[in-house]
């Protein structure tokens, strides 16, 4: 395809779009060199979205993306977003876009599982999860899942987690990570938040700002 593979836009004037499956899909060659050459995109007011088995290669911007929509309000956000089972490769490559190349992606949402994934050479990270900007930035990234994920070869970081606030609730756990040009982990916050992880290999490359509790399930943080 040329731009994204699948997407599915709903407005901030359009009613909730509920209850979508996107499953069982090919996607290969998204080679689009505008921001929009994503494998699978979901944008704005959706609930109960789910993104599983599907084999997407080869999309220039992203692999699986999701990015809330109307900033200043809460009830546009995506809620109820499970991502599972899917297998994601080559996502960036050859001339990529700037600041993307990631194979899962969140810009804002609520209530996001991401689960048992395969991702494999990403010329940014492997899976992004990111607070979106405007009014509710300090609310609009909360209980998110990131467990069970495989991710091979990533050129900057294997999981990146960027929150902004005290409520956000961020579970990284008993995910494969492997052959990273940076860390395999790496949490960056502007406020305290924290950030709970799960089963990590005893060999886990990661870096914390200023602000971040990080807890293991052992009985110790930093």
């Amino acid at each position: 395809t040329g731009e994204t593979g699948i997407a599915i836009y709903a407005t901030n004037t359009q009613d909730t779009m509920n209850n979508i499956s996107v499953t069982g899909n090919v996607v290969k060659d998204v080679d689009s060199a505008a921001q929009n050459g994503h494998g699978i995109a979901m944008t704005g007011n959706v609930r109960n979205l789910h993104i599983a088995d599907n084999e997407i290669i080869d999309a220039k911007t992203t692999g699986v993306y999701v990015q809330a929509g109307g900033y200043d309000d809460a009830a546009k956000m995506p809620i109820g977003i499970t991502i599972v089972n899917n297998t994601i490769k080559d996502i960036g490559s050859g001339t990529p876009v700037s600041n993307y190349g990631n194979g899962i992606h969140i810009l804002g949402g609520q209530k996001v599982a991401i689960i048992g994934n395969r991702i494999y050479n990403t010329n940014e990270y492997g899976i992004s999860v990111a607070y979106a900007a405007g009014a509710l930035a300090d609310t609009i990234i909360d209980s998110v899942f990131v467990a069970d994920n495989l991710i091979d070869t990533a050129v900057d970081t294997g999981i990146r987690a960027i929150v902004s606030a005290a409520t956000a609730n961020i579970v990284i756990g008993d995910n494969e990570i492997l052959n990273c040009g940076n860390d395999y982990v790496n949490m960056v916050t502007t406020e305290t938040t924290a950030i709970t992880m799960i089963k990590i290999p005893w060999n886990l490359r990661f870096t914390i700002s200023d602000g971040v509790t990080l807890t293991f399930t052992y009985g110790f943080s930093i």
